[in-house]
């Protein structure tokens, strides 16, 4: 059966190819960026792996990752969530990795606290998880196990709810078998356009199973939600596999107001492709910019 995917892409993005037989060490450092003093406890992830580690009483910390590109994820409570693009050239230096606390003006703590549902959770918190994790068969077994640290904040006038998170949110995932941290920037639902949109960066942690039936069944749902998922086409396009016909990529030509749907003998020339094998990366702009 051929998977269809929507995506609109307006700027170049990449790919890393997870599976690799070689791995390499990153070490490094999180600090205060005025102070300079180190940070005890920070979380420092590989997003989107399940690789992750804490950081020592000095700060430091060490992670032991596939061969590729990773975007390295810091977190640390009050301060700003990092990011550091990472490869294997960065293997032999001592990273250095500065995050900034967070900035709470007067204003901007009034403008919440108007905006604040006391009782937030008990209001959305269905609302929420229909939209932040789904109503799929899947999504139905996943537990938040810190609903505490979502605080809602409601603004009439645009009609719109916003969500933020003092702690990454703590999904238990009983359906695949993993635990996942998602560091929360935020979540909004726009009601007048019904459209949804939050961002972050997540760790996964895989679960003990309790038993050899519970095992297979994770590995069979984990399979089944692997397929025709985003991870595997840009797999497949990195590996450049799609003849293998299990999607189907149609771009949308636009000329004035008029749409029409092309579906390109080869998607491969109807991309601009730039492999680099050194970092396990794909680099890709179509040369329309809506997929369907």
């Amino acid at each position: 059966m051929k998977k269809f995917l929507s995506a609109l892409i307006v700027m170049l993005f990449s790919l890393t190819a997870f599976p690799q037989s070689t791995h390499y060490y990153i070490s490094g450092k999180v600090v205060d960026i005025v102070t300079k003093n180190p940070l005890h406890g920070a979380s420092v992830f590989a997003q989107n792996t399940t690789i992750g580690t804490a950081t020592d009483k000095d700060g430091n910390f060490k992670l032991q990752l596939p061969k590729g590109g990773y975007d390295l994820v810091i977190t640390y409570t009050g301060y700003e969530t990092g990011t550091r693009r990472i490869t294997t050239a960065d293997a032999a230096a001592n990273i250095v990795i500065e995050i900034k606390q967070q900035e709470k003006s007067l204003a901007d703590v009034a403008i919440k606290a108007s905006y604040e549902v006391q009782d937030g959770w008990a209001k959305y918190g269905d609302f929420f998880i229909e939209h932040f994790i789904g109503n799929t068969p899947n999504g139905k077994q996943c537990i938040i196990k810190n609903p505490d640290s979502l605080k809602f904040y409601f603004y009439k006038r645009k009609n719109r709810l916003k969500v933020l998170s003092n702690a990454p949110v703590e999904v238990e995932n009983n359906a695949l078998g993993y635990r996942i941290k998602y560091a929360l920037d935020s979540f909004a639902y726009d009601y007048n356009t019904k459209a949804s949109i939050y961002t972050g960066s997540p760790l996964f942690e895989e679960m003990q199973p309790g038993t050899e039936e519970q095992k297979l069944q994770w590995d069979a749902n984990r399979k089944k939600a692997y397929n025709g998922s985003l991870l595997q086409l840009m797999r497949y396009i990195y590996n450049e596999e799609l003849e293998n016909d299990e999607f189907e990529i149609q771009l949308l030509a636009k000329e004035g107001d008029a749409e029409q749907a092309i579906a390109p003998d080869d998607i491969y020339d109807a991309l601009h492709y730039i492999k680099d094998d050194s970092t396990q990366t794909v680099e890709i702009t179509p040369s329309q910019k809506i997929l369907l």
